[in-house]
C-alpha cells in the first residue's frame, strides 16, 4: 500500500510543480488549459507535501518508539507513504528483540 501511495504522491507532485507539464499540454493541443489545471493540482501537491511532513514527525516521534521500531526508518516511511505508513504502523505489534523473547520463555 506504501509503494502505491509513494507512485501516485510523486506523480502528483511532479505533474503539479514540473517544468516539462506545460510542454506536455502543448504537445496534446490542450496549452490553454494547461496552465490552469497545473496551477490547480498544486493545491492537492502542496498538502500531499505537508501531510507526508507531518506523516514523517508522528511515525518517527510518537508511533515508532510505542512500538519500540526504528525511528529513522519509520520516518522515512513516514514521509514516502503517508498516512497509508501511519495506519500500518499502528497495525503492527510491539517489536521484541531475541533476548527479549529468550528472557520471556525461560519464565
Amino acid at each position: 500500500a506504501i509503494q502505491a501511495y509513494s507512485i501516485f504522491f510523486f506523480l502528483l507532485i511532479s505533474f503539479a510543480f514540473g517544468r516539462a507539464t506545460p510542454s506536455l499540454f502543448e504537445m496534446m493541443h490542450l496549452e490553454n488549459i494547461g496552465h490552469n489545471v497545473q496551477e490547480i493540482a498544486q493545491v492537492p501537491a502542496l498538502v500531499a507535501i505537508l501531510t507526508a511532513v507531518g506523516s514523517s514527525v508522528l511515525t518517527s516521534t510518537i508511533l515508532a518508539p510505542e512500538k519500540n521500531r526504528s525511528q529513522f526508518v519509520w520516518a522515512v516511511k513516514g514521509l514516502f507513504g503517508g498516512p497509508v505508513a501511519i495506519a500500518e504502523l499502528r497495525g503492527l505489534d510491539m517489536l521484541q528483540t531475541r533476548g527479549e523473547v529468550e528472557v520471556e520463555n525461560a519464565k
